[in-house]
């Protein structure tokens, strides 16, 4: 594998009734179809009286060698997930359209600051635990500790940041006031 790798997956979305009086439903993310589909366009795949899972598109999984030891992490994790980033399309249709699918947590963090974006972990299907796996294993880099040597430290040659210490000045006050009372 090279360093970079690109799985391409189905996203599905549930719409749920909201408890909140603010809105009237609730979008989340439902899963993942591996190998994506090839008809990849909005639509209802069930529909109950409760909620409703649609085929919101595809998205692409990349895997970065630099987030290798993310990727472990997760996998070791008693429930591997993926996160899915949804973005919102206020008055068009569809109202969703998938932005990120990754297994990395770190990746996904950056999303949730703006509140734009609706993010929920989905659970990883199997296949894609076992290429995430293979693709960790080739590219994970153990990194090694350095212990840095101390430096010590000279009083003489610490910045100052324009001002005196306290106690500095304290003492030269002390040391003048004395030799003008002895003088």
């Amino acid at each position: 594998m090279s360093g970079e790798t690109i799985i391409r997956v189905g996203v599905t979305v549930v719409r749920e009734p909201s408890p909140s009086p603010w809105a009237d439903v609730i979008w989340r993310p439902a899963g993942v179809i591996h190998p994506a589909p090839a008809d990849a366009t909005w639509r209802v795949l069930r529909e109950t009286p409760e909620d409703a899972i649609f085929l919101a598109g595809c998205a692409d999984i990349e895997l970065h060698r630099k987030e290798a030891a993310t990727y472990l992490d997760n996998l070791c994790a008693a429930e591997p997930s993926l996160w899915v980033v949804l973005r919102q399309r206020p008055g068009e249709e569809p109202p969703l359209e998938p932005h990120l699918v990754t297994p990395s947590l770190t990746e996904v963090q950056a999303y949730g600051e703006g509140g734009e974006e609706i993010i929920g972990p989905v659970p990883m299907p199997q296949e894609i635990r076992d290429l995430v796996a293979a693709f960790a294993a080739e590219h994970y880099e153990e990194e090694r500790f350095v212990k840095r040597a101390r430096k010590n430290f000279v009083a003489e040659e610490a910045p100052k940041f324009g001002k005196e210490p306290i106690f500095g000045a304290r003492n030269r006050q002390r040391r003048t006031g004395q030799e003008e009372d002895g003088a």
